[in-house]
């Protein structure tokens, strides 16, 4: 700014200096005189407004700069839930908090029979369905890609399903990229092609990176055939969702939620894979698991798996389910809670 100002007080003075060797080479009376001194005024008070409003233009556009910095700095939030009595799902977008977004999104439901199912931020999520009423997420920076990875999703669930479709209405973003504030305060219109090619030269802060939180047992709970959840007996929002673990002899393992345990149970096997795959354990609702082995005195190997209240007391269950089948070298593998209350 100050360049410019110095170079519109060089073009000024040049150009008084102009007028006035012009006015000692020629003959001026008292009026032309005055005329001088009026259009000299008027000059001084042209000259103060054009820079009084330069300097309120320049703040302006250094404070949109700013602004539009500090957007892109921002994690902008958005969140997609599901009424898992209709299936409408709900999405908000292009807001500060994570929380706020959930909060939102929960708005759009009615008689709390909405559960979100992914919280995102600076990316989209798009939604396939296919003919059965199952709905299958996928999430990419690109709109169209996201869609499209839906669509495989909902395809890879069973490949002889030619109804899964993914219009572009199904996909929701969040982010500086798709909201707006980009456009003509962006920082991609300042530099011309350099700030475009190179924009950490022109000062231009990157984008944050995206991520997306999915609740995974709503994922499953929505990739269920319609008929399948309005059949589950009692079926609400506010009831528990079941989980089942399949294995089989080879070590193949399943683990699936549902809102029946028929379903869990289906899902579990066949997330496991195996023709001889068995359920090790089914339960409703939050709980923690535990999982040990031990040995029969003739050395065949057993698998145990047990629930508790807390990961100390799900191992103790387990370890008592081992010894009390007289195997020995009893040892836990793995221990974790389940959240699957809505």
């Amino acid at each position: 700014m100050n360049n410019l100002k110095s170079s519109i007080v060089l073009i000024f003075l040049t150009f008084s200096l102009l007028n006035s060797s012009r006015g000692f080479s020629q003959q001026c009376d008292a009026n032309c005189l005055h005329e001088m001194q009026v259009q000299q005024e008027n000059s001084r008070i042209f000259w103060e407004d054009f820079y009084r409003d330069l300097d309120v233009r320049i703040e302006r556009r250094n404070q949109q700069i700013g602004n539009d910095n500090a957007n892109r700095l921002q994690n902008w939030w958005g969140s997609i839930a599901v009424n898992v009595q209709t299936g409408k799902w709900f999405w908000v977008s292009n807001l500060q908090h994570a929380s706020d977004a959930v909060h939102s999104v929960l708005q759009g439901c009615t008689n709390n029979e909405c559960i979100p199912v992914a919280t995102f931020k600076n990316t989209c999520v798009a939604v396939a369905s296919n003919a059965n009423g199952g709905l299958f997420w996928a999430d990419d920076i690109k709109q169209n890609n996201a869609g499209r990875k839906a669509i495989q999703q909902c395809q890879a669930n069973d490949t002889a399903d030619k109804s899964c479709t993914s219009p572009k209405e199904n996909t929701t973003c969040s982010g500086y990229n798709y909201s707006k504030w980009q456009g003509k305060t962006s920082n991609f219109n300042r530099g011309g092609l350099i700030g475009m090619m190179s924009p950490k030269l022109m000062g231009i802060p990157d984008l944050q990176p995206p991520e997306v939180i999915y609740d995974p047992a709503m994922v499953d709970f929505t990739s269920q055939p319609a008929a399948l959840k309005l059949m589950a007996s009692g079926a609400t929002a506010l009831q528990p969702l079941w989980m089942a673990i399949s294995l089989s002899p080879r070590s193949d393992m399943g683990m699936k939620v549902g809102v029946t345990k028929a379903i869990a149970e289906a899902n579990a096997k066949k997330e496991c894979g195996a023709s001889d795959c068995q359920i090790l354990l089914s339960f409703q609702g939050d709980s923690c698991t535990a999982m040990g082995s031990g040995k029969s005195t003739a050395g065949q190997s057993f698998i145990y798996m047990e629930l508790g209240a807390t990961e100390q007391e799900a191992k103790k269950n387990t370890l008592k389910k081992c010894k009390d089948t007289n195997s020995v070298s009893c040892e836990i593998h793995v221990a974790q809670c389940h959240d699957l209350t809505p």
